[in-house]
This record gives C-alpha cells, structure tokens and sequence, in this order.
C-alpha cells in the first residue's frame, strides 16, 4: 500500500481516539506536508538561464546593499558574510550556557535600530520576560535588576529610563506563548510580517517546535519543520534566524577544543541541509580553557563560527565580549584573528590565460 495511504487509515481508524481535535489537526498536517513536497507540479515548465540575465544584471547594479543587506550589528561578521539576506534560513547554534538567547537578542536590538522591523518568538518564555531582556540588553542592566526592586541606584534608574525609550522607537514584536506546533506557528509568522512590515523574525528556539504527531521521531519532525521554515522565508522575502540545541557530543569530545560542528546539531541532518548559514557561538572559557591554541587569553571572549554559509566563505570570527551578568556590553575583534576556511581545490590557471580577451568581446 501506498506509505502515505497507509498514514491516512491509521488516522481514520483510530479517530476517536483522538482526544483532542488539535491531535487530529497536527497529524493531518504532517501528513499533508510530507505529501506536498513529494508531488510534481505539472502545470510547471522549464525556464531557460539566460531568461533571468536582464533582471539580475539590472538588479546588481541598481541594488542598494545598505536597503538589501540586514546587517547583524557586528562588524567583522557583516564586512566579510555580507550579513542576512531575504529569503535566507540561518540557524545559531550553541551548548546551554553560551548565551544563544542573550546573542540573538543583541542581534534583533542591532536589526531593529536600522528601521527594519524585527520579530521575536520566543517557545519558552513570556512577552514580558523577553520584554526585560531587551531592556536589560538595552540599558546594559544585570538580568537580576528586576528581582532587587527596592535595591535601585540612581545610575540604574537612568539606564532603565533610557532603555525604555530606545525599545518604544523600535519595532520589535513579540508574541505571549505562541504555540510551539507548527501549523500555527507559520500563520503566526505569515501574520505579523505582513501586518507589521516586519523583516526579520527569529525563533527560539527550534527543537521546541512540533509537527504533533507522535509517530514521526524527532529527526523526521525537525526535517519537516526546517524545510516549512525555509519555505516560508523564500515565500514571504525575509530573514528567519531559528536558535538549536546541540548535542552533548561536544563536552564528550576528546582534546581541548570544544568547538562546535555542523555534526552537533541535534537532530542535525535536516537543519545542516535546510539552513542557508549555521553560525555558532563558541565561549572557551565557559570550559574552563584559559588559553586558546595560540596562546591567546579566552576571557571574555566569544568564537562566531561561521559553519555553513550556502551563499559565502566559511569564517571563524573571535569575537571579544565583555560579560557583565550574561549581558553583551561591548563587542570588538582583531582582523588578524579572522580565519576564512575555503576548500583545498587545485585551480589550473591555464583556463584562464584568455579572460582578458574575452570581457573585452562581451563588453
């Protein structure tokens, strides 16, 4: 019998055993999901290359790249990564305790301050507690200072004031609990960029959203959820930064280093081949490592690791951060420490003796 012929009895004939109709609704949709992706759009012809030459060569010289680019708000990563682009899936990886959410909050605050509307979806936390982080990140308060209400100076007092009047000019968007299952996810998502020109929206984190269905294991669920996400990014033009777990691998690896790499990512297969960028964040001294491999003092010190770049070069980014209370104060970085990983290829120039020659004849 057909697989997904087979998927649809077993959901007609054990229906009312479903207790809940969102049970049902989440199951079908995996189901149609899965089966949409399989099916060949005869309607659907084939577009010669040389079709698209007017409109990408237009579009190239007459691109604004302050318009087009979302820069990310740190430097060495923008100059040489060109930054997000629309349509782009990126992933930001990290083990607890690097500080996924504190980075991705930085990034949407740095986003947000170049006019561009920002969506923040946080799975685990309230609209509040996320408001709090933007205003601690904001006024570079500590985390606690919401907790000592009766402990305030007169320098806090100042800071929270004016964090309150940057993050009113900002267009950040949050939602109070959203559903963490996919099919409502996305409309959520659908909703808030066309009603509010929103340009980038960020996730946090991905292994906690779900397609529902108890029968997919979670490699299977998270292939469905990368690739909806992907899709929904192409189809809207826009950015969605989706924060992931990592595997425990990481502190069981033998040596000193405890880079991460793509193979860390949990459920890994569908987000490593999904993903446009997977950037992650590496703290040395969070494992207690002092010095890095060149002798270079880790404190402080944050490793952007620019994994998979479908669209650029691969990058090691030391990135220097000053922590006080988990909070990123200041961020700076060493050109020479940039390292641009790129392919061991074998060119022969000899192809090439007559380029010259020929842009002359094109041009």
């Amino acid at each position: 019998m057909n697989p997904y012929l087979a998927e649809l009895k077993k959901i007609t004939d054990n229906y009312e055993n479903y207790q809940r109709i969102e049970d049902l609704q989440q199951h079908l949709y995996a189901l149609t999901s899965m089966i949409s992706n399989d099916i060949v759009d005869d309607s659907k012809t084939p577009i010669k290359a040389s079709d698209f030459v007017t409109s990408i060569v237009g579009d190239f010289f007459n691109a604004n790249p302050e318009t087009e680019m979302v820069k990310t708000g740190f430097t060495a990563f923008d100059r040489i990564s060109s930054g997000f682009q629309k349509g782009e899936f990126v992933v930001i990886g990290g083990r607890p305790g690097m500080g996924k959410t504190v980075f991705m909050v930085q990034m949407a605050a740095n986003i947000a301050r170049q006019n561009k509307g920002v969506a923040f979806l946080s799975l685990e936390m309230s609209a509040e507690m996320m408001t709090k982080k933007f205003l601690c990140n904001l006024g570079q308060l500590n985390p606690d200072v919401f907790n000592r209400l009766t402990d305030y100076t007169k320098e806090i007092e100042l800071n929270l004031s004016d964090a309150i009047k940057q993050l009113k000019e900002l267009s950040i968007f949050l939602y109070e609990n959203p559903s963490t299952y996919l099919n409502k996810l996305l409309p959520l998502i659908r909703k808030v960029v066309e009603e509010n020109n929103v340009r980038v929206v960020f996730i946090d984190y991905i292994q906690l959203v779900s397609v529902g269905n108890r029968r997919f294991n979670r490699e299977a669920e998270i292939s469905i959820v990368c690739r909806e996400i992907k899709k929904l990014a192409v189809e809207l033009n826009i950015t969605i930064i989706a924060g992931s777990q990592l595997s425990r691998q990481v502190e069981n690896r033998p040596g000193g280093s405890k880079r991460p790499q793509l193979s860390d990512l949990r459920e890994s297969g569908s987000i490593e081949q999904d993903a446009d960028k997977v950037i992650f964040l590496y703290r040395p001294e969070y494992y207690g490592i002092e010095v890095d491999e060149n002798n270079k003092p880790t404190k402080n010190r944050m490793e952007l690791l620019l994994s998979k770049n479908r669209n650029g070069p691969i990058l090691d980014i030391p990135v220097s951060i000053a922590f006080h209370k988990s909070i990123v104060m200041d961020i700076d970085y060493n050109q020479e420490d940039i390292y641009m990983r790129t392919p061991d290829i074998k060119i022969n120039t000899e192809r090439f003796k007559d380029l010259d020659n020929d842009i002359d004849e094109v041009f």
